[in-house]
């Protein structure tokens, strides 16, 4: 039970970095870590782990970035504007 409490809040802390540093909305980040997910064939937890850990999100890279050879899911591809 304390690993599950465990993941959800890392995975809680890095929607809330992309939704700060990529201004993507929450929903958009948890899709992104799931499409990231999914495409590295690793589990969630383990790409917000990485992101923790490295400050990056693997085979992703944010729109405008300087390395076209970077991977970028369609789930983050245009970050969205929030209000405010």
């Amino acid at each position: 039970m304390r690993t599950a409490v465990s993941s959800r809040d890392l995975v809680g802390q890095d929607k809330g970095t992309l939704v700060e540093r990529v201004r993507l909305t929450a929903d958009d980040s948890f899709l992104l870590l799931v499409e990231v997910s999914q495409s590295t064939h690793r589990r969630v937890v383990d790409v917000a782990r990485e992101l923790a850990e490295t400050g990056t999100v693997p085979g992703w890279r944010p729109a405008g970035s300087s390395d076209p050879g970077a991977a970028r899911p369609a789930a983050a591809a245009t970050p969205r504007s929030r209000p405010g």
